[in-house]
Parts: C-alpha cells; sequence; structure tokens
C-alpha cells in the first residue's frame, strides 16, 4: 500500500499493515500529530517533498523503514525505528530519542553524513535485529545506548561520533563489529563504557576527544588515538585479565572513585579476591597524575618476578617516557618500573626496581626491604635468636628519618633509629610481618639527592659478644651504590636489593662482608676469654744472706676479645701474717697503686724500707717504673695492675712481689693470698 499525505493527524486507530506512508508536501509546516506508536505505528514512513518541512508533534514508530528523500523532518522526543534509516534531505533531532528497535537481521543505518541536519542528539540499539551503519558516518550530540541487539556493525571507513556518554550492554559487546571503522568518543566528560563483566570488544580505531576521559573493560584496539587534553584508561586491555592501557593525559582521582588499583590481590576496581599479574604499559608521551582527592595503589606480589606489578611503556614514535606526577597519594610496592618521568609531587617507590627514569620535578623516595640475619661468626650455620626485645639497632648515621617498621597492618612513620630482635632462625621479620624493617636509599629531586647511611649494632647475647658493623668491619656505614661518598661507606643499596618473593631473601655475602643483596649475614663472635698466672704460689725466703730482702715475679697471661680490652685487679685477704702467731705481721709497703713510691734500700738500713710490696711493668700503668712499689689493697674488686683498651691474645705482664724485714722480725712462715680478677671490657 503506498499513500501521499501532506499532513497527518490520527485521534483512533492506524492500521499500517506492510504499507508505506509518504509525506510529499513541498510546503513547510506540515505536522504529524496524534497517536503514532504501538497499534498505531507506521510500516514505511516516508518524507518526499522538494522543500517540504514536517515535524512529529507526538512520539511516534516505525515497524519497518524511515527515510527522508527530500525536505525536512523535526523529530519528537522518542522515535522508534524497526526497519532502515536513511536521510537524503534533513532530520531535525529536537533533543530526542531514536530508539532503532528492529527484530530482523539485515538493516542499514544511512545518516547522509555528520553536517547539520544530518545529526541524532539520543540513540538506542534495542532489539533483537541487526544494523550497519554505512555510506556515511553518523554522529549522536547525546547519548548513545547499545542495550540489546542480534548484531551491530559500523561499516569499514566509517566514523561514528559520539557526543555525551555511550554506553553497551555487557553481552553487545560479543555482537558489535568495528573492522576498519572509528568509534570517536567525544563527550567532553568522563564514564565509563559498559562494565568489567563485558564480552571481549575490538575496535578498529578507537578516538578519544579533547577532554573525555574514558574506562573500558575488555577492550582492544587496531589504532587508538587520544589528544593531550583527553584519556583513554583500558582495563583487562585485548580481554588479558590484568593488563591496563593508558593513553593521553590521566587523572588519578577523576572518576567517582578516587582510587586507581594496580595491584596483584586487587582488580581495578578495588575488587578483592582477584589474583593475577598486573602489566601497566602507558603510551609514550602520556602523563598519569595523582589529583589531590586521588589514591594510587600499586602492589605486587605472588611469587616470583613475573607476578609483579610492571608498569612501562606502550613504545612509540617521540619520547620513550611517560610522566607519573601529583598532589595526591602514591604506594608503589613490588614493582619493576621502566621509562617513566617523575613530574611532580613526592612518590615512595618500595622495593622496586626502575631502569631508565628521570626526575623531571617534585620528589621520588626509593625504599628496600633491610633485613639482618644473625650467625655464629665462627660456625654460619648456627643462629642468633637475640634474647632481648630490642636488642638489634638499625639506626641512620645523621639522623635522618628514614628508617620504616612494620606494625603487622602498616608501615610505622619514619624514624632515626629503630630496635628490633631475631627469632629462631636469626632472622628479622620479613616484610609483611610485624616487625619487618625497611630503609631508604635516596631522596632525589630534578637537582640535588640525599642519600643514607646505616648502622647496625647488637647488644652482647649469651656466650657472644656486642656486635657493631661499623665501629668492628672497617668504620664504614651501608650506603647506597649511587653515593658520591669514596670513604666511610659500603655502597651496596640498589636495585639488587629487589626481591622476587618478599618474604624470601637473595643470597646472603659471606659472613660480615657488606650487605650486597639486602642482608646483612652478621656474625657475632663468641666470648673468648683466658686468663693464667705461672704459679699460683709463691714463696720468699728471708734469711742474713739476703739480708732479709727478696724478690720474685708471677707472670700473668691474658687472652679477651672483649672490644675494648681488659682489666685486671689485685686484692689481699689479708697482711702478710705469722701462721703459728696471728698478732706477727708484716705490713705493707706504703705506696698505693695510684702513687707508688721508689723502694730501693732494705729493712736493716732504717724502717721506712721495710713491708710487703709489688711492682707491675704494664706499660698502660705508666705511675710505675722498676723501683717503684705499692701496697696491695685489702678490699675487692682491688686496684688495676694489669690493663688492654682492645681484645688482645696472650697479653703478659710480669708481677713483682717484693718483702724486707729487719733481724728483729720473729721468725717462721708468714702468708696471705693475693686474688686477682679479670673484667673483659665490651
Amino acid at each position: 500500500m503506498f499513500r501521499q499525505i501532506i499532513s497527518y493527524a490520527n485521534e483512533a486507530n492506524f492500521d499500517a499493515r506492510a504499507g508505506t506512508v509518504t509525506m510529499n508536501s513541498t510546503a513547510t509546516g506540515k505536522t504529524l500529530s496524534g497517536v503514532m506508536t504501538a497499534s498505531s505505528s507506521f510500516y514505511n514512513l516516508t518524507f518526499d517533498g522538494v522543500s517540504g518541512g514536517w515535524a512529529l508533534s507526538d512520539n511516534a514508530s516505525t515497524t519497518g523503514n524511515f527515510t527522508i528523500t527530500n525536505g525536512t523532518v523535526t523529530a519528537p522526543s522518542s522515535l522508534s525505528i524497526g526497519g532502515n534509516y536513511s536521510n537524503a534531505g534533513t532530520f531535525t533531532h529536537s533533543g530526542g530519542t531514536v530508539n532503532f528497535d528492529a527484530t530482523s537481521t539485515g538493516k542499514t543505518i544511512v545518516t547522509g553524513g555528520t553536517s547539520t541536519g544530518q545529526l541524532f542528539s539520543n540513540v538506542i540499539f534495542n532489539g533483537v535485529g541487526g544494523w550497519t551503519i554505512q555510506t556515511n558516518n553518523m554522529r549522536a550530540t547525546g547519548t548513545l545506548n547499545i542495550s540489546r541487539v542480534g548484531t551491530f556493525a559500523l561499516d569499514s571507513g566509517r566514523t561514528l561520533e559520539i557526543n555525551g556518554a555511550y554506553s553497551v550492554c555487557n553481552a553487545c559487546t560479543g555482537s558489535t563489529t568495528w573492522t576498519g571503522s572509528t568509534l570517536y568518543l567525544n563527550s567532553g566528560t568522563n564514564y565509563e563504557v559498559g562494565s568489567k563483566n563485558n564480552a571481549a570488544e575490538t575496535y578498529g580505531t578507537l578516538q578519544v576527544g579533547a577532554s573525555t576521559d574514558i574506562r573500558t573493560w575488555n577492550s582492544t584496539s587496531t589504532v587508538v588515538t587520544v589528544p593531550g587534553t583527553g584519556s583513554l584508561y583500558s582495563q583487562d586491555d585485548g580481554n588479558n585479565d590484568g593488563r591496563l592501557r593508558i593513553y593521553g593525559d590521566y587523572h588519578v582521582g577523576a572518576f567517582s572513585s578516587t582510587t586507581d588499583y594496580w595491584r596483584y590481590d586487587t582488580d581495578f576496581d578495588g575488587a578483592t579476591g582477584v589474583t593475577r599479574q598486573v602489566t601497566v604499559e602507558i603510551k609514550s608521551g602520556a602523563t598519569t597524575t595523582i589529583d589531590t582527592n586521588g589514591t594510587l595503589d600499586v602492589k605486587g606480589g605472588g611469587g616470583g618476578a613475573s607476578q609483579f606489578t610492571s608498569v612501562n611503556t606502550i613504545q612509540g614514535t617521540g619520547s620513550s617516557t611517560f610522566v607519573l606526577s601529583g598532589a595526591g597519594t602514591s604506594s608503589i610496592f613490588e614493582t619493576q618500573m621502566s621509562n617513566a618521568n617523575f613530574g611532580g609531587g613526592t612518590f615512595t617507590l618500595v622495593n622496586t626496581s626502575t631502569t631508565n627514569i628521570s626526575i623531571l620535578g617534585g620528589i621520588l623516595n626509593k625504599d628496600w626491604y633491610f633485613n639482618i640475619h644473625l650467625v655464629d661468626s665462627a660456625t654460619t650455620t648456627d643462629n642468633i635468636q637475640t634474647v632481648g626485645a630490642s636488642d638489634i639497632t638499625i639506626s641512620e648515621a645523621d639522623s635522618s628519618s628514614t628508617i620504616f617498621k612494620y606494625t603487622g597492618s602498616a608501615w610505622g612513620s619514619a624514624v632515626t633509629s629503630t630496635n628490633a630482635s631475631s627469632s629462631s632462625n636469626g632472622h628479622l621479620a620479613q616484610p609483611n610481618s610485624a616487625g619487618a624493617i625497611r630503609v631508604r636509599e635516596f631522596t632525589r629531586a630534578s637537582t640535588s639527592s640525599s642519600y643514607y647511611k646505616y648502622n647496625v649494632a647488637v647488644q652482647p647475647q649469651p656466650d657472644y659478644l656486642s656486635y657493631n658493623y661499623y665501629d668492628t668491619y672497617g668504620n664504614n656505614y651501608i650506603t647506597s651504590v649511587s653515593s658520591s661518598l669514596s670513604s666511610g661507606v659500603d655502597k651496596v643499596i640498589g636495585n639488587d636489593w629487589y626481591r622476587d618473593t618478599i618474604a624470601t631473601e637473595n643470597t646472603h655475602p659471606t659472613v660480615n662482608e657488606p650487605p650486597t643483596l639486602g642482608t646483612l649475614l652478621a656474625g657475632l663472635v663468641k666470648v673468648a676469654l683466658s686468663f693464667t698466672l705461672d704459679s699460683t704460689s709463691i714463696s720468699l725466703a728471708l734469711n742474713p744472706s739476703n739480708n732479709h730482702t727478696t724478690t720474685t715475679t708471677n707472670l700473668l697471661t691474658v687472652t679477651s676479645n672483649g672490644a675494648f680490652g681488659y682489666n685486671i685487679t689485685a686484692f689481699a685477704t689479708d697482711v702478710m701474717r705469722h701462721t703459728a702467731d696471728s698478732s706477727r705481721t708484716i705490713a705493707f709497703w706504703p705506696g698505693t697503686n695510684a702513687a707508688p713510691t721508689a723502694w730501693t734500700d732494705i729493712c736493716e738500713n732504717g724502717a721506712s724500707n721495710c713491708g710487703f710490696g709489688y711492682n707491675t711493668n704494664d706499660a698502660d700503668l705508666t705511675q710505675f717504673d722498676s723501683t717503684k712499689f705499692a701496697g696491695f689493697s685489702t678490699s675487692s674488686p682491688g686496684d688495676i695492675v694489669a690493663k688492654a683498651s682492645a681484645s688482645t691474645t696472650n697479653d703478659q705482664t710480669t708481677i713483682t712481689y717484693r718483702v724486707s724485714v729487719d733481724s728483729a722480725q720473729p721468725a717462721g712462715t708468714y702468708q696471705t693470698i693475693i686474688r686477682y680478677i679479670l673484667a673483659p671490657l665490651f
């Protein structure tokens, strides 16, 4: 059936059957009104009047084709088309919605172009049919929603531009074809296309407009075009779980969710219960900015290097780097990062290896996990567990706050030093366990760098001496491989401290060597202490032939690995007393240890030369010489008679005993006990 109509008004029922209604007036101001939907829908509706003009005053629908051959058609708020669409005249959308709801395949859309009179406002595809946009490009100045389709295709060489939001149902992406064509998202706003449950989508060219920020899921594109003010955030790109591609000027915090997750154990939208490798590929020359309200959470995990987050560039012409900057919060752990420029803000990288990076602005901190393994220096298979909860001290030499301890749920604030303990395996706690330690290698700006120096000290343990890396092993601190210092440091902190599996340490160095791979194998020395006297019984025979004056010696031999040497003190339990008559004694020589006096004569030549005393040849006791003697103290621990200021082996001191009495001294045996006390100094 074919009817030619100038204007149309329906106030009852219209049975279109399979006919075509043609509006062929050559005058403007014509209208279509009344009931034009449901049972009163048109079948085919054609407008073919040169210079004619029609306005659909009420919502309308066709179960067949909608064709504009000539003239101008002004659309209603809602226009549904169940067949083909073709425009060779002028179509004025009036801000309304065109709903393509065909139930059969093979439908075509010929827009006539994207000039004024060829544009749509809002477009919906909602039918089980199939459409092909062919011959001309198509533009929707509002939204375009594919909510249900059998098939949808944009012909090769054609462009579909959408100035509002584009949305697509999860199943629909499996029924769309974009081969050789361009989807141009040009809203000037930010939004997410579809959802993470989309079927895989393959675009020909995906073009993003200026100031337009787009997120997609499970899609891939032969060509991506993004201007400097727009961005594309392609999650699970190419339907590869965990792959993220970023193009253009991307801003963390620009969407309703202010946190972006590049984590092994969290999906890109923050959903937990997900574990997979994350690979972030950023288009060369692109920028990623963390806005003030934004948070970037980056963390690898699992086992082995392949499980860690990788951040790199999608290589292209021009600059091979991307820029990461911003005033928001960043948390970057267990990552391998390449070809990055840091452009502003403060970034802290923890256990993150870097290659080809530079600082254009802002601050970059580089932190590494640090562990200490305490062993017996002689038998390194013997682990040492500290007896005190704070027996190990890790400190920064210049009192910089660059040391962090894990609380069990988070990393604590930076401090200048912290205490720790080793467990039964001799180790500090491993990362992600309470008590784990990390230290900062450097703080770097575009024009300057600060490097930090660390020392490790261990309190004496049962049977073991104290340990101090700096004092005992070369007077060097542990610092960065990049440090400009040439002395006083072991330059070992750097990318080699990177752990592929964070709970598993790298290979240990030789005991007490610099920790080149992030763990100091600290060998504690067992206490070594010995003290011998060449004789424990000394006899001094007095008789007329020696003028009742004589001397004898004791040889003291000491070995001590006390870091600060040793002291030997001596005291007498009593004066020299007659064994048969305790009232009879020989007095001590009047000189003292602090002020020994010369003793060069005998008692028979004067009472000032009588007594019992000692002399020491210890070179550190400079108050003594070969002629000066002192009387023994009679209280513990006594006076120092031998000493050393550093660890020593077989250090020998000669103690000379001297006694002199006159002939009136009652004969008999006199005796006393001299006690020697060795005190190692640590």
